[in-house]
């Protein structure tokens, strides 16, 4: 697809009347947030950014509210486990299906954050399973050390009030550099997972692959059927299936996703629709596997 890129104050009468539906979002040089709603206008990323927060509630309560209100503000779905967990629900089996379905962590490091059993949880369940990090490092906060530098904002006294919000002047600055982490973790997750899906398609004899901007791989081996592959970094939706609907396979259809987390609740009906139109729901932890069952 072709992306006409207009300089500020270009009239619409000016673009081609076939391109005008595809520049719909203003441009403003240097605006990195029309970028990402760009990418995710065309699928390149997912069209509402998710992010789990991981704190201290004793010691980031109030910066950890402020956040989830302001990136909710700005568009993001946020997991915080004051608002989202429920009484009595299975705690740690809550917090993993979140960090799953969420895709990024954002991780507020104070004093004693390291020392939180529930936090390091967190930060191992992230790199287990390759989510996306971002780390936002309070003037006392102690840098845990399996987040990298290039995932860290160090924040000083400067950037807050009295009561520990953030000022509004800073606010604004660290939201855009939160909103382009994510995208960028969630672009090269999804980039991890293509080039390992194709590879074990070629390695399987899938050697003739065409790919498209949502994510999706047809693959055929020699003068074989063609199978339709949808790639997805989050748990299984129904935006999934949308994406298969322009293809019409002479194989199989098949959906990768980290679906092996999902809780019952959504994985149930997910999958009781992809037996009803006939797509096949693969893990990705079965990626090597699962060219062996394809034509």
């Amino acid at each position: 697809m072709a992306i006409p890129a207009v300089v500020p104050g270009t009239r619409q009468s000016m673009v081609p009347p076939e391109l005008r539906p595809l520049n719909q979002i203003p441009a403003v040089v240097g605006n990195r947030a029309a970028l990402h709603d760009l990418l995710r206008s065309v699928g390149v990323l997912s069209a509402r950014p998710r992010i789990f927060i991981s704190y201290l509630r004793s010691e980031a309560s109030v910066l950890a509210e402020q956040l989830h209100t302001e990136l909710g503000r700005k568009g993001f779905e946020v997991f915080l486990d004051r608002f989202s967990v429920s009484p009595g629900a299975d705690f740690q089996k809550r917090l993993d299906e979140e960090l799953i379905r969420m895709g990024t962590v954002l991780f507020i490091e104070s004093k004693n954050s390291h020392k939180s059993r529930w936090i390091r949880h967190e930060t191992d369940f992230a790199l287990l399973h390759r989510l996306g990090t971002i780390s936002l490092r309070l003037p006392d906060g102690k840098p845990s050390p399996l987040v990298t530098p290039d995932d860290r904002l160090d924040l000083d006294d400067r950037f807050f009030t009295k009561i520990g919000r953030l000022k509004k002047s800073a606010l604004e600055k660290i939201l855009l550099k939160i909103a382009a982490a994510q995208a960028l973790s969630e672009n090269m997750r999804m980039n991890y997972l293509t080039g390992t899906v194709s590879s074990s398609l070629a390695y399987a004899g899938f050697a003739n692959q065409s790919f498209s901007s949502d994510q999706v791989i047809v693959a055929r081996k020699g003068n074989g059927p063609e199978h339709v592959v949808r790639i997805s970094g989050l748990p299984t939706e129904l935006q999934d299936f949308h994406a298969l609907d322009p293809y019409a396979p002479s194989g199989d259809s098949l959906v990768i996703s980290p679906g092996r987390l999902m809780n019952w609740r959504s994985k149930d009906p997910i999958e009781w629709l992809g037996r009803r139109i006939s797509v096949k729901l693969i893990d990705e932890s079965e990626i090597a596997e699962f060219p062996r069952g394809l034509r």
